[in-house]
């Protein structure tokens, strides 16, 4: 199906860029939707972002006539290029991938929104959450929600936009019959807006008992940017559970204080799991500061931590853009092709 000559991670290259918009869009399209075994190169698929309006009309048109298995395949593809390259959207197709009868589809659609600023989508999204039959759906739906509230309150969306957001996601909360893996969705996103309640939510799922809550409790605490949260977190760091240790980590990275640095430093030296390791590498480069520098500087140069360094890597890269002294000199990664062919 997919003829991959093409490396997801070197999206932003110049050369990778030019032959990917040089592809006509009909002649891409007469491609994508020819017979079954037409290999597709993943790198054509960049040709989708930004498309022009007559196109999306054709594109909706002929997108039905592709086979069940393959239109999965393909919105995974491309949710998988937006989280590699922050510069393409594909928002205008979403609109119809949101409402193909796959749930598989309608999951990576919203999977690839994480970045995506058109409000146009809201109400479509919110509609997913509410009324989707499938609960996969529902809880994505959910947690698509929280990029945009995010957004306003970043003042990168109007603050105006977070409004309806916030109300559905609140009137999801307040249902006693919501399953829930969306209701923890649904508690992760709302746990950005500032409301009132949030903090309630917060400790009713903290308090609850279901494991998948409280995880979902914890990944909140850390949304709220609020510091009553931080002796909790660093209670579950030291959590028998990985799942726990690892979101107590991201959490603490989302809330930037110095207070549990050596915590993490441990865990992403020591902690047997690498999940919870890559999770503490990536709240050290949120935290920044010159400890938490040295710490992965060091760490970079242990030839155990393989598997880190391309988390390393990106850490390093954030706390340059918050000001950090950095010394890439010490990272020696070698620079692989992943020929592989995808399915």
């Amino acid at each position: 199906m997919f003829d991959d000559d093409f490396d997801l991670d070197k999206l932003g290259d110049e050369e990778t860029l030019r032959k990917a918009w040089q592809r006509p869009l009909q002649e891409l399209f007469d491609e994508l939707f020819a017979a079954e075994e037409t290999p597709i190169s993943i790198a054509s698929l960049y040709r989708f972002s930004d498309m022009p309006e007559e196109y999306v009309a054709q594109f909706s048109q002929r997108w039905p006539t592709l086979a069940a298995e393959r239109r999965p395949i393909i919105v995974r593809h491309l949710a998988d290029i937006t989280e590699e390259n922050y510069q393409v959207d594909f928002s205008a197709i979403s609109k119809i991938f949101l409402q193909d009868p796959l749930a598989a589809v309608r999951v990576a659609a919203l999977d690839a929104l994480w970045d995506s600023s058109d409000r146009t989508l809201i109400q479509p999204i919110i509609q997913l959450m509410q009324q989707d039959k499938d609960e996969a759906v529902r809880a994505q739906a959910a947690a698509t929600l929280g990029h945009y509230i995010l957004m306003a309150e970043w003042k990168q969306l109007p603050p105006h936009t977070a409004k309806p957001i916030v109300a559905a996601l609140l009137e999801q909360l307040s249902r006693p019959d919501l399953p829930l893996p969306i209701w923890g969705a649904a508690l992760e996103s709302f746990a950005g807006s500032g409301h009132a309640r949030v903090n309630e939510f917060i400790q009713r799922a903290y308090e609850d008992g279901d494991e998948q809550l409280q995880i979902s409790a914890v990944f909140a605490m850390g949304r709220t940017a609020d510091k009553r949260w931080l002796i909790t977190l660093q209670d579950e760091l030291n959590n028998p559970d990985p799942a726990m240790r690892t979101q107590a980590a991201t959490a603490v990275g989302l809330l930037g204080s110095s207070d549990p640095l050596e915590q993490l430093i441990e865990l992403a030296y020591e902690d047997d799991d690498l999940e919870v390791r890559i999770a503490a590498v990536a709240a050290l480069g949120q935290i920044g500061g010159e400890m938490a520098t040295h710490a992965l500087n060091k760490l970079a140069e242990d030839p155990d931590s393989e598997e880190l360094y391309e988390t390393i890597t990106e850490a390093l890269d954030e706390m340059m853009w918050l000001g950090g002294e950095i010394d890439f000199s010490l990272i020696d990664l070698d620079d692989t092709d992943d020929d592989e062919e995808l399915p």
